[in-house]
């Protein structure tokens, strides 16, 4: 592994809570948010939606200080995926940067209009 890829590694990480049991998976991203972090983003969101109890998911990101294109289009696929599934899905907490890039791109509406039915702030 390159001192790069390490790097890339270190600067990324994701966490899924269940502080509802299954059915409410909260998953909290640190870091910066790009083409080499957004395919562990898509992974994790279809592990979680492939539980059976999974209702609802929501990705926190307020501890994100960074996000590219690649990042919105792995949130935009989330999405998608979710809707599709039948499941909840908002995005809370952007701030800084993020939230400014969010908003600039006209997908924050979009990623912060909650489908879920858990009680959880939006961005």
């Amino acid at each position: 592994m390159e001192a790069d890829e390490v790097d890339a590694q270190q600067r990324f990480e994701i966490e899924v809570t269940t502080p509802e049991g299954a059915s409410l998976a909260i998953l909290t991203l640190a870091g910066e948010v790009d083409m080499s972090s957004a395919h562990e983003i898509d992974a994790v969101v279809a592990v979680v939606a492939g539980w059976n109890e999974t209702t609802d998911v929501v990705i926190d990101l307020s501890g994100v200080s960074f996000i590219d294109s690649s990042g919105i289009a792995a949130l935009l696929r989330c999405r998608q995926e979710l809707d599709d599934a039948g499941i909840g899905f908002n995005v809370i907490g952007a701030q800084g940067m993020p939230l400014n890039v969010l908003r600039i791109t006209g997908v924050l509406p979009y990623l912060s209009k909650p489908t879920t039915t858990a009680n959880i702030q939006s961005a």
